[in-house]
């Protein structure tokens, strides 16, 4: 039986194929990411299918994080928008005694429901869910409790009430 011989690539060869540097191949063997299958003798690294497949997912790996980050950025953003929006709205609102299932509480759940939907298409029972996690996350419940201790409450009831009358 004859031994199979193995595909091997060059370091300059897995950059150019990778669209990185090799610079960045030598860092990836530095921190463990991606060693070579051997070291050539004149010291020059090696690549073959198993670490070419390997290669792969990381590179995978790479750009989603490269989404993940963007997509952070933009909830972050559009977090901030809607708590600004919520800030002086509703708190307008329940310092005037208007019940959370009032017709004006409503409408301005309808903005923040209008924001939420650009990014996400949530149903009843989502969005009703993220009424409920404004006041029992404590990180979201001390934003509303900074302006009134009663505001996290008013604004899960009338997100609660808008889900049940407008989204059904």
């Amino acid at each position: 039986m004859r031994g199979t011989v193995a595909v091997a690539w060059s370091i300059t060869e897995v950059a150019q194929m990778a669209g990185v540097t090799s610079r960045t191949l030598r860092h990836y063997d530095a921190i463990g990411l991606l060693t070579p299958a051997y070291l050539g003798a004149n010291g020059y690294r090696f690549y073959e299918q198993p670490q070419m497949l390997h290669r792969d997912r990381v590179e995978a790996l790479r750009v989603h994080q490269e989404w993940l980050r963007t997509e952070q950025q933009r909830l972050a953003r559009l977090a901030a928008t809607v708590a600004r929006t919520i800030k002086h709205l509703d708190l307008q609102l329940l310092r005037s005694g208007v019940a959370p299932e009032a017709p004006e509480a409503l409408d301005v759940i309808a903005e923040h429901h209008r924001a939420v939907a650009r990014h996400w298409s949530p149903d009843t029972a989502s969005y009703a869910g993220l009424g409920e996690m404004y006041l029992s996350d404590p990180q979201y419940r001390a934003r509303y409790d900074v302006q009134d201790p009663a505001l996290a409450q008013y604004y899960r009831d009338a997100i609660t009430a808008f889900a049940q009358q407008r989204l059904n």
